[in-house]
């Protein structure tokens, strides 16, 4: 058993708190830390720019 972090993003905060909570009553994760992140990417081709709200979760390797 292995304590690890998994990180995701989702555009809105209101998926991002209805993804920890099922995470978390889930069972699969510990707990989980949602923070609003600025992210640069490219897509398509072309520079982007936006707000997204990041998801860590804690758990272990085994979930």
């Amino acid at each position: 058993m292995k304590p690890i972090a998994v990180v995701t993003t989702v555009a809105r905060k209101k998926d991002a708190r209805a993804l920890a909570r099922a995470l978390v009553e889930a069972g699969l994760a510990a707990c989980a830390h949602i923070t609003r992140v600025e992210s640069i990417y490219t897509w398509k081709d072309k520079l982007e720019h936006g707000k997204e709200y990041r998801v860590l979760f804690k758990t272990i390797d085994e979930r």
